[in-house]
């Protein structure tokens, strides 16, 4: 193309900038898969918030649930010595886990099994029977209020958690220390009932080797779940009603495996079982609350993932619109590529009169020299 022929820009071209189309093919093709992905981050994060919220409704409901257990097998151990139960402390836990069961019964589930519990032991605390008869009618209570914590486990999710700090907490919260609250009580009722029969300690090895094994896990799981979390609190919190849970548990029934149970007078096992109630119970509302704490956490955390999805997304689209406002640059070989010429008077843009260049160019050319002629 001749120094003086003029490039002449078609309309909604801009020097410098690409076509309007290409800019938005440009701009979906970034916002797209932006898009997809903050949409996962954010779906994601409230799924998290919504099993996290479950379960802290499913540990706000064992709470009291497990004080009825304790409550439960106190009445039990007393009805079967014959003893006054005393029915006011069932009454209140049973009012505690009434406030939850109308908090948290639909989202769990539990109502039609609270409601059969419920009535079961306002029947036997009605008039509480004694000795055999006390066990007998005592002892399926447990089992349902046993069954009813596996239940709040399964429907909260706290069952499938599988962060390695709060699975081994709710293995010990929800499975282990409402068991052992049931099987402390049982011993000391079998150790009375036996009375010092032989052919009865069969029974009782095999209700103390459940008590060895289970706070044998409760120390090992709740020893893990310090080594796997990231939260300090939850050690701190819990190290001292550990260490006492360990030692009652420990003068009841020893750790070793070879250990042989050697039956006790029904005033020892019921002295030592009273103090191992104690220290099972604040182990489990010590726990109950760093599991809590360790569950709000991460509602926290979600509630943080999800503003920083809105803020990424905010920058990027501030980004996109400072793109189309100032446009892309075409790149340099682009630039160099000669545009078509178009007659002038089409062009409307040059005209020779315009341009002296031009004229210039459409004079007639002088002669060349002819060998021989002087110049």
């Amino acid at each position: 193309m001749s120094r003086h022929e003029h490039r002449v820009i078609p309309e909604g071209i801009r020097p410098g900038r690409r076509p309007v189309p290409v800019v938005a093919v440009l701009l979906a093709a970034l916002l797209l898969p932006y898009g997809v992905v903050a949409a996962r981050l954010w779906i994601r994060a409230d799924d998290d918030r919504t099993v996290a919220l479950l379960e802290r409704a499913g540990v706000a409901y064992i709470g009291p649930l497990t004080r009825l257990i304790g409550a439960t097998a106190d009445a039990q151990t007393t009805a079967v010595a014959g003893g006054r139960v005393n029915v006011a402390r069932v009454r209140e836990a049973i009012a505690a886990v009434n406030a939850v069961e109308d908090r948290y019964g639909t989202m769990l589930g539990t109502t039609t099994r609270w409601i059969a519990l419920r009535d079961r032991l306002e029947t036997d605390l009605s008039a509480p029977p004694t000795g055999v008869s006390a066990y007998r009618a005592f002892s399926p209570d447990l089992d349902l209020e046993l069954a009813l914590v596996a239940r709040v486990a399964d429907t909260s999710t706290l069952i499938l958690d599988a962060r390695l700090d709060s699975y081994y907490l709710m293995d010990s919260t929800v499975l282990r220390l409402p068991q052992l609250l049931v099987n402390i009580g049982r011993l000391s009722d079998l150790t009375r009932l036996s009375g010092g029969k032989s052919a009865a300690n069969a029974a009782l090895a095999a209700a103390a080797e459940q008590i060895r094994q289970g706070s044998n896990a409760v120390n090992s799981g709740l020893g893990k779940s310090f080594a796997a979390t990231s939260r300090v609190e939850l050690s701190q919190g819990l190290v001292a009603e550990l260490d006492r849970f360990g030692a009652t548990t420990t003068t009841f029934v020893p750790p070793s495996a070879d250990f042989v149970y050697t039956p006790l007078s029904p005033s020892t096992v019921q002295s030592l079982r009273v103090g191992v109630r104690d220290a099972t119970l604040a182990l489990e509302s010590a726990a109950l609350d760093q599991f809590d704490a360790l569950l709000a956490s991460r509602v926290d955390g979600t509630t943080s993932q999800h503003r920083v999805v809105i803020v990424t997304t905010v920058l990027f689209l501030l980004l996109l619109a400072s793109l189309v406002w100032f446009g892309l640059p075409v790149p340099r070989r682009l630039l160099s590529r000669p545009l078509p010429s178009l007659p002038w008077r089409a062009a409307g843009r040059v005209t020779p009169a315009d341009d002296p260049g031009s004229v210039a160019d459409r004079r007639t050319p002088d002669p060349l020299p002819v060998r021989g002629d002087s110049p």
